[in-house]
């Protein structure tokens, strides 16, 4: 029973006073209690063996339920928590007085906090993820939650309950698995190569960034495309796909690929192509991995290379002047037909014991600078009857020629670039006779040109320096026995003489200019030095 209300009544009829009660019968409810006492209890109970931290509150947010596993992750004992509201279980994971995922099964309407790595609602439990490490217990834990609402038998709400998982080991393992993953990315991005995972039927199923790159495409649009669709624009794959001979060979196949470059870029592209067949366990082909390495560059640096071999022959044996070609031992190589036929020799092969340092007509000291890596040019006079002596090859022509010899270290910058000695020989015998019959000519035109001078010097000192002597001596003595003449006219005749003296002292300077007379007496040196010296007199 319980008892409601007690009240003092009125006086009976001798006035004595008397009280009234009321009283309701509560076994129901007793009973209702218990039994949810007991249902509480049990629900602890589970709750307890519970392997995820688990705890419930109430309406009111107190700890009703606080289980083992929840004692382990955050430290917190059940007896100091059980009972307590006003968010006290947020200090276990936050440092702090806050609300918790179950506070959103408590209240659905409230709006969740930007925490969540993810969250989700299915129905009327609540499913998050924290975004970033908690520290619980003086650990930094990554965790998983879900709660719910608690109803009792008749449905309405009494609390709620969430269950907390650590999933540290399982968000570092993504973690390590998403940065893995990024760097395979970032490597296969940043390859040379163009990088293609395809189906069996050629179909693009991922693409690095290399391969869209040179069409100015995104990664993600040869995506279901076949790859010579996209990237050759054909309608049909080409015969030496490498992709369709590792379908039937079951093997890593190669090829060398080329086509005309698609969406609207002019040119040819040159590719290495490599197709590797991914098999599962059963060993079926599933997919297959392409590589492709642009090597345009080299296929038309290869080809430069080969146009400029061939002009380079061309050149190297049509060339009117003699070639040859000594490695970097000292040894031929090669001769051009003009050289051939300058020394003589039917063949390169007759001049295997031809070296440079040990050619008697070589001097020294331009040897010493071919070792120093220096070009040498000199001209010498090749007498093939001495050379005959020395066996060096055998050659058809005697007697000898003018040579001018260039001989250039040549010295490859790259590893593979050809090391040795160019020599270049061309006959100048008859420019070396044209020389001397132009030096002989010369000699003559200086000879005739001294006797033209001495003649005029010699005409200028015995003819006109001795006429105007003459000519001087006579107006100086042309008054002698006049001694009534006017000074004015002895004034002229003396400046007359003056001058006549002066043009006798030119005539004769220019006439020891046009031939000194000490020249073939004394020699040049002195007839040098002395006419110096008059100079500087003067």
């Amino acid at each position: 029973c319980k008892l409601i209300k007690t009240e003092l009544s009125e006086s009976d009829e001798r006035g004595e006073p008397f009280w009234h009660a009321m009283i309701q019968d509560v076994t129901d409810r007793k009973r209702a209690e218990r039994a949810l006492k007991d249902s509480e209890r049990r629900m602890a109970q589970i709750i307890n063996f519970l392997p995820d931290a688990t705890f419930a509150v109430d309406l009111n947010g107190r700890v009703i339920a606080w289980n083992r596993a929840i004692e382990e992750l955050t430290g917190v004992k059940a007896k100091e928590i059980l009972d307590k509201g006003n968010y006290e279980y947020g200090l276990a994971f936050y440092g702090r007085r806050k609300s918790m995922l179950i506070d959103l099964a408590l209240h659905p309407d409230k709006e969740p906090e930007s925490e969540y790595y993810f969250l989700s609602r299915e129905k009327n439990k609540i499913i998050a993820e924290t975004k970033v490490p908690l520290v619980v217990n003086n650990k930094k834990v990554f965790v998983w939650g879900i709660a719910s609402p608690i109803y009792d038998q008749t449905g309405n709400m009494v609390g709620a309950i969430e269950s907390i998982r650590d999933i540290s080991a399982h968000r570092l393992m993504e973690e390590a698995l998403r940065k893995s993953e990024a760097q395979k990315q970032e490597i296969l991005d940043a390859s040379i190569d163009r990088i293609h995972y395809i189906d069996k039927g050629l179909k693009i199923l991922w693409a690095n960034k290399t391969a869209t790159k040179e069409l100015g495409a995104t990664p993600e649009e040869p995506i279901g495309r076949t790859c010579y669709e996209f990237f050759a624009g054909r309608d049909t794959p080409c015969e030496e796909c490498p992709t369709l001979k590792a379908k039937e060979t079951g093997k890593i196949e190669r090829a060398l690929l080329c086509h005309d470059r698609s969406r609207g870029m002019e040119g040819q592209i040159w590719l290495d192509s490599f197709s590797v067949p991914l098999k599962n366990e059963s060993g079926e082909i599933e997919n297959f991995i392409q590589v492709n390495r642009n090597i345009t560059e080299q296929i038309l640096a290869a080809k430069a290379l080969q146009a400029s071999e061939e002009k380079f022959r061309t050149i190297f044996a049509e060339s009117p002047i003699g070639i040859e070609l000594y490695d970097s031992e000292d040894r031929l190589i090669d001769a051009n037909r003009a050289d051939l036929e300058l020394f003589g020799i039917n063949g390169p092969e007759q001049m295997k014991d031809c070296t440079i340092f040990k050619h008697p007509n070589i001097p020294e000291h331009l040897k010493e600078k071919l070792r120093s890596g220096q070009s040498v040019r000199f001209e010498e006079v090749y007498d093939f009857d001495q050379l005959k002596l020395l066996n060096l090859y055998q050659t058809t022509k005697s007697g000898k020629i003018d040579l001018d010899v260039l001989i250039t270290p040549v010295v490859g910058k790259k590893e593979s670039a050809f090391c040795g000695y160019l020599v270049h020989c061309q006959d100048i015998s008859d420019r070396k006779k044209t020389e001397k019959h132009i030096h002989a000519l010369n000699q003559r035109l200086i000879k005739a040109h001294e006797n033209e001078r001495q003649r005029l010097s010699r005409y200028l000192h015995d003819r006109l320096a001795n006429d105007l002597s003459v000519v001087k001596l006579g107006c100086e003595n042309l008054f002698n026995n006049q001694p009534e003449m006017p000074a004015e006219i002895r004034r002229k005749v003396t400046e007359f003489c003056d001058i006549l003296k002066d043009a006798v002292s030119i005539v004769r300077d220019v006439s020891y200019e046009l031939s000194p007379a000490c020249l073939d007496k004394l020699g040049l040196e002195r007839a040098v030095f002395r006419y110096c010296k008059d100079f500087s007199e003067k």
